[in-house]
């Protein structure tokens, strides 16, 4: 319920939308029902819930089922300006979410949900990396703020439920506060239970990228960050701007910087860290806490205020990052950039970077359907992948 909450406060934000208080006409919703998973079962019959929003409210629901083709439709719904409805398929008892439809632009839109088979089976999923980013320090409120981003792949066809609904179980530092999932990931029903953050939303087939922002206390011009690590985790990485403040760590490896659009990164990393150990970081040259009115801000603070702005800023650092994992092994301890990281394939990466942000907005906004998103995301990768080997002088067999 938060993630569709935030979704709407968040996009009409964004489009700064106004709200109207009176219907001025009405319109049909519509959608088709697919299941991803081959061999899986009928799409006929299901229940789908069609939720109606006012601002932060939900002000009324609609239920309908779909036909046996899997579609569904609900006819003279109110339209008002900046009023969202997002449809929900309940498919083996889990819940999938359709895409937020805006009012009046998105009024008469068919909107496609697919569902998949459920499935229990943990091998199917790997959380590939964590990448906790350090945005700012606010010496008045004496509080760091972080976001997290979290690189989660399924490879299979069915959707992972979990066991005994716990889908991901993520290690929160001590003392970790104002704890806030971004929109963009069914975090589900999210729960914290002695300092770790369990999510109980399904994890869809493919990869997908979670954002998590949150602050916690310091005093005095240093913070010793620990966290736990409560699943495998193939990747842990701590980044912060270079120039902004100095980290350290008796664990983490120094990576060095990577280029970030344009900003140098300074980079600690970990390869599978084991389940149940906790890992620290210490950040120096904090503003003074107490000082009030001082505070350094890093060059993502606003973006998580203003909400979908922190989805495309942080896809594009994860994105980077993880491409160049293989990179950034290379630096040396003093912290200097890769040998390669700068060559004449950064603008062109870059730039197939942000085409992935806008099919994953495309995506997210309704605008393209799931084989179109799928066959221009696989054609982005491959170009990558060609420009990864172009770099190390080889070439592209599939090419």
């Amino acid at each position: 319920m938060l993630r569709r909450l935030l979704a709407l406060l968040f996009v009409a934000f964004l489009l700064a939308i106004p709200l109207s208080a009176s219907a001025d006409t009405t319109a049909t919703i519509s959608g088709t029902v697919t299941n991803g998973t081959p061999g899986g079962g009928s799409v006929a019959g299901l229940t789908v819930t069609l939720y109606e929003y006012q601002g932060m409210n939900i002000v009324k629901q609609y239920t309908g089922t779909t036909d046996d083709s899997g579609k569904y439709v609900f006819k003279d719904v109110p339209v008002l300006d900046g009023e969202g409805y997002i449809a929900h398929v309940e498919y083996s008892n889990v819940d999938f979410p359709g895409s937020l439809l805006l009012m009046p632009q998105d009024a008469g839109k068919v909107d496609a949900i697919k569902v998949y088979e459920p499935s229990t089976d943990a091998s199917i999923i790997s959380l590939d990396s964590r990448s906790i980013v350090v945005n700012g320090a606010d010496a008045g409120s004496r509080l760091l703020s972080l976001f997290e981003i979290l690189a989660v792949s399924n490879k299979s066809d069915h959707a992972y439920i979990g066991n005994d609904g716990v889908v991901l179980r993520l290690g929160l530092p001590d003392g970790a506060a104002q704890i806030t999932p971004q929109p963009g990931f069914d975090f589900g029903n999210a729960k914290i239970e002695n300092g770790t953050l369990i999510t109980t939303g399904p994890i869809s087939p493919g990869d997908q990228t979670a954002l998590i922002a949150y602050s916690l206390p310091y005093t005095g011009t240093s913070k010793t960050v620990t966290i736990g690590t409560a699943m495998p985790t193939q990747n842990e990485r701590f980044l912060v701007k270079d120039g902004t403040y100095d980290i350290s760590s008796q664990v983490f490896n120094d990576a060095g910087l990577v280029d970030v659009s344009g900003d140098k990164y300074h980079v600690l990393s970990v390869d599978k860290p084991i389940v149940g150990d906790t890992l620290s970081v210490d950040i120096l040259g904090l503003p003074k806490a107490g000082n009030s009115g001082e505070s350094s801000n890093g060059p993502l603070y606003a973006a998580i205020g203003a909400g979908v702005l922190v989805i495309v800023a942080g896809v594009l650092v994860f994105f980077v990052l993880r491409r160049r994992s293989h990179k950034v092994a290379l630096a040396g301890p003093e912290g200097g950039v890769a040998a390669g990281m700068d060559g004449e394939f950064d603008d062109e990466r870059l730039a197939l970077a942000a085409q992935l942000n806008q099919l994953d907005e495309r995506r997210a906004a309704g605008t393209i359907d799931d084989v179109e998103y799928q066959n221009s995301r696989q054609q982005v990768m491959q170009d990558l992948r060609g420009i990864m080997l172009k770099r190390r002088g080889l070439s592209d067999p599939d090419a």
